[in-house]
């Protein structure tokens, strides 16, 4: 890696990804003292063999040369073999004295480094930032905490198994390597967690330039294996001062930070604000509570009506989720549903809406349909098709009538990933809507690639539909367009008659908003279900104080 082992405070010694054995030294120095004693005695043995072999000494000492290097043969071998004998006697039990060394050596080596990753563990970052902060302290400088987490890892592991989550955390430990600088020091602090130690810094703004970079080397797709798998980073940063060198608090204000730029969304960095400490507070205990709320049964789903705008015929209803807060009311759906899906709890609430919303719309009559909208997560699922596949088995319901909305972030994250699964579920026979079409950058070579059975019109061009305007033009297209695809189209978010007399006018085959009637329990759309479409607009305006759906007449 980048940094070096002084820097990153790992001892030298200290392997990089198997442990070391350190032999003892005296054993060393045993072992070649005795090589060293027995190539002597063999030297000087092959020496005066080769001298008796030497005509001048036989010739003239020949019976002393015998008698004298017998002898001395005969000591040097007994020598040898008793100082043979005691060097292997204290080589076994010095052998035995080092041969729980590498397993110790071994527990040492996962404290400091990371197996997983090869970085210094989270047991050295105290000593690195002290040694920083002690260094800035002489040279007036100051010292950046970055805390780095990725988004949704844990939903890696969950869809791909822990082997496929462990490879990504090295594909990514190795390009945020090729980012921080040698005097940096980049450590793993647990599961998805990073740390980097920035030091020698004047201002933010290298702070700033470094987060950029980190958050630029995960704008491509992770490859694992066969996977290709998108992972967006959260950053939170904290820059030391005089009134705040301690690490503890330090690397608190970080992950605080950090916890801010996750509610902000993937890809984002956060710098701490003494005020965070509070608004994590209050994050904190809206996840405490949502996970209440799902033990306890207290979600609920309400229900928007989807009306043909033709003959305005109620054709069904989308299911949306809501949560009644025992002490704060209502909760909106843009604040708890994120949530949902950064702690991973959106997998179980997901199935939950699924189930339910099926089990409803069999009480409704005639074929009226029911739309869910699936989480970007939940789309991650490779056993999602198995288990929409066994929710319709479980309540019945004809898969034609269940339709499931996906955004088209799901397609840009992994376009061939994500139309492989829409070939998974068009097999189950249920229908597949694209929401909030138009927001995104490639929709038209999606609908080329997929034959989706709807395409919804996204609210924010119904919501400046006026007559001449770009809105109007744009929505005029995606109509078009629409139809000679072969795909319904429906728009979002009506809310006045002069919207749905365009769209009337225009062709536009299904609607829902505001005006057409707001989300309502499930009662009130069994109520509504039960209603003759030709007098659906005498009976729901009687009861518009009970928010039922109004259907108001064109020119109202």
């Amino acid at each position: 890696m980048s940094n070096n082992q002084e820097q990153q405070g790992v001892q030298p010694e200290v392997g990089r990804r198997s442990a070391r054995r350190v032999i003892d030294p005296r054993l060393r120095n045993d072992v070649l003292a005795l090589l060293l004693f027995v190539g002597v005695g063999t030297l000087l043995s092959v020496k005066f063999a080769l001298a008796t072999h030497l005509q001048v000494l036989l010739e003239q000492h020949a019976s002393i040369a015998w008698l004298e290097g017998a002898s001395f043969l005969i000591v040097l071998l007994l020598g040898s073999l008793g100082f043979l004998v005691r060097r292997l006697y204290v080589l076994q039990s010095r052998m035995a004295s080092v041969a729980a060394q590498p397993v110790v050596e071994i527990v040492q080596e996962a404290v400091v480094h990371d197996a997983v990753t090869d970085l210094p563990g989270r047991q050295v970052w105290k000593r690195r930032l002290e040694q920083e902060l002690s260094r800035g302290v002489r040279e007036g400088r100051q010292v950046a905490v970055i805390a780095l987490d990725l988004d949704r890892f844990k939903q890696v592991n969950d869809v791909f198994g822990q082997d496929v989550g462990d490879a990504l955390l090295r594909v990514m430990a190795d390009r945020l390597i090729g980012v921080v600088r040698d005097m940096d020091t980049l450590l793993r602090m647990g599961a998805d967690e990073f740390l980097i130690i920035q030091p020698g810094l004047d201002n933010h703004e290298g702070a700033v330039s470094l987060a950029k970079r980190l958050i630029a080397s995960t704008v491509n797709p992770m490859q694992v294996g066969e996977h290709r798998i998108p992972m967006s980073i959260s950053i939170g940063i904290v820059i030391s001062s005089p009134d705040c060198r301690d690490c503890e608090k330090l690397l608190q204000r970080a992950n605080v930070a950090l916890d801010r730029a996750k509610i902000a969304g993937g890809s984002v960095y956060r710098f701490y604000e003494a005020e965070m400490d509070l608004q994590l507070q209050l994050r904190q205990r809206m996840e405490q509570d949502l996970r209440a709320a799902i033990d306890k049964g207290s979600l609920a789903l309400h229900y928007q009506p989807l009306f043909n705008v033709t003959d305005q015929r109620l054709l069904g209803f989308e299911a949306l989720l809501r949560w009644q807060h025992a002490d704060h009311g209502f909760v909106s759906p843009a604040d708890f549903i994120p949530l949902a899906e950064e702690t991973g709890l959106i997998m179980g609430i997901g199935e939950w809406v699924l189930e339910q919303a099926c089990k409803d719309a069999l009480c409704w009559a005639g074929d009226r349909k029911i739309a869910v909208n699936l989480s970007p997560i939940q789309f991650r699922d490779p056993e999602l098709p198995s288990k929409i596949a066994a929710i319709i088995k479980r309540t019945g319901l004809p898969p034609e009538r269940l339709e499931l909305e996906i955004t088209e972030g799901v397609l840009i994250e992994d376009a061939d990933t994500a139309l492989a699964m829409l070939v998974e579920l068009k097999a189950l026979g249920v229908r597949i809507s694209m929401d909030d079409f138009g927001t995104g950058y490639s929709s038209l070579s999606y609908l080329k690639r997929f034959p989706f059975d709807k395409i919804k019109i996204d609210r924010s061009f119904v919501s400046q539909l006026v007559v001449g305007s770009e809105d109007a033009a744009i929505v005029r297209a995606i109509l078009a367009m629409g139809h000679s695809l072969g795909m319904i189209a429906t728009a979002e978010g009506v809310e006045s008659a002069e919207q749905f007399d365009y769209l009337q006018l225009e062709g536009c085959d299904e609607a829902q908003g505001f005006l057409l009637g707001r989300p309502m329990p499930f009662e009130y759309a069994l109520a509504l279900c039960s209603v003759p479409d030709g007098q659906i607009e005498s009976v729901v305006r009687p009861l518009a104080a009970a928010h039922l759906p109004r259907l108001v007449a064109n020119g109202r």
